[in-house]
């Protein structure tokens, strides 16, 4: 339907494919469970291999694992992997390209002697590019852990239970947003998530116009297109929302670019300074990226070499969008959160992130050590160890001075006592 009015009549065949489309049929696919052992000793790590593959292309992939966490630990997964405590969330979203299999790797410790079931919890959740859900099927392992010091025994080849097709879901139609906002000098009229067209204006040095939303439903996407490489005049803006069920909803925008005079004039003319942009979060291309005062793009975490002490790998929810994330281990709803970032120069480091802020610096660690040891991320009471010595340097001086003058006047005392006995 986006296309009807590029549509000419000499191809009305081709438009009558775009009005009366055909309905997509939904894929198929396979969760497989597997390890290297169903028995294992206490104290030894097991690994489970999930492999989600089928015979049609998908993109996204979420689905929950549920094991006893009497049993077995949880001890690492990758940054697609978050949970613990006998259940584990597995989520593969937002990507562009599309593929035929994705490998997910956790890795468990055996912590008491017992059988436990490693199986699928809930819906398997794969979608295709275009939004439509796959019918999947599961199977299940069953892992015994035996004493410490006994002989690991080797994993069947078939599945320990045949395979369920889970039920197709409903998908929602929900194609609005709840809110939007952007870094204009002006947008009007007041967003509406029934609002369909828009105006905003942006100065004479905006290039990119930045958008903060949140869906109605979460599950829906979200595509701007427009948005940068601004002309001066007027621009075109469109924010497409996807339903579940592939159904689009379309806000438009006309933003007008100032030129440098015109910017220069309304500034001059208004006593206020322009709106802040204050923070932004934006997807382009399975990227994201933040901006504050400058943009910084969001890296895989698992490029790091180490983690630093004191954090576990994590993700945080940003205007509806899933951002990997360091949290710390002991207090997961700390303020003060690291994030792996690309900087405007270009340079890849961790960078702190205030939940209440909004503000992003390099990370240094001076904050993370006096959050854990408890003080005050503020200037503290007292004199830290610096400050003792720079007055201890003072008073030495000042005590050295007293002496050198009690010393001149004892001698200018006795060269007086000596001229008067000359006399």
């Amino acid at each position: 339907m986006k296309m009807r009015k590029r549509v000419v009549l000499l191809f009305s065949l081709f438009a009558g494919l775009f009005l009366f489309p055909a309905a997509v049929k939904a894929g198929s696919g396979i969760l497989q469970l597997t390890s290297a052992a169903n028995s294992v000793a206490k104290g030894d790590v097991l690994t489970v291999v999930c492999q989600i593959t089928s015979e049609e292309a998908f993109v996204d992939t979420s689905f929950r694992i549920s094991y006893d966490a009497k049993i077995l630990e949880f001890i690492s997964g990758g940054a697609k992997v978050t949970g613990g405590d006998g259940m584990l969330q597995i989520a593969s979203t937002g990507n562009s390209e599309e593929t035929y299999k994705k490998t997910f790797s956790l890795q468990f410790k055996a912590k008491k002697k017992g059988t436990t079931v490693i199986a699928p919890d809930g819906a398997i959740q794969v979608t295709g590019k275009e939004g439509n859900h796959f019918s999947m099927s599961s199977n299940q392992l069953t892992i015994t852990v035996a004493k410490k010091g006994s002989t690991p025994t080797s994993a069947s080849a078939q599945p320990t239970t045949a395979p369920q097709v889970t039920p197709q879901p409903v998908l929602s139609k929900e194609n609005r947003l709840k809110s939007l906002k952007v870094s204009a000098v002006d947008f009007s009229p007041a967003f509406t998530p029934d609002g369909k067209e828009y105006t905003a204006t942006v100065d004479a040095n905006t290039d990119i116009l930045y958008f903060t939303y949140i869906s109605q439903d979460e599950k829906a996407r979200v595509r701007i297109k427009g948005n940068e490489d601004l002309t001066v005049g007027e621009n075109d803006v469109s924010v497409t929302v996807t339903a579940e069920d592939g159904s689009t909803n379309e806000y438009k925008i006309k933003v007008t670019k100032e030129s440098q005079a015109q910017t220069e004039e309304r500034e001059k003319e208004s006593s206020e300074d322009l709106p802040d942009v204050g923070f932004s979060i934006r997807q382009s291309n399975g990227q994201i990226f933040l901006k504050n005062s400058y943009e910084f793009e969001v890296l895989n975490p698992d490029e790091l070499d180490s983690i630093p002490s004191g954090y576990i790998q994590s993700t945080i929810e940003l205007s509806g969008i899933s951002v990997p994330a360091f949290t710390m281990e002991h207090d997961l709803d700390n303020n003060y959160l690291l994030l792996y970032l690309k900087g405007p120069s270009g340079d890849k480091a961790l960078y702190q992130y205030d939940r209440t802020e909004q503000t992003i610096q390099k990370y240094t660690g001076t904050m993370t050590k006096r959050v854990n040891n408890g003080s005050s991320a503020g200037t503290g009471s007292g004199f830290s160890v610096s400050s003792y010595v720079l007055l201890g340097i003072i008073v030495l001086l000042i005590i050295i001075i007293l002496c050198m003058l009690i010393a001149m006047l004892k001698m200018a005392m006795k060269k007086k006592i000596a001229d008067d006995l000359d006399f």
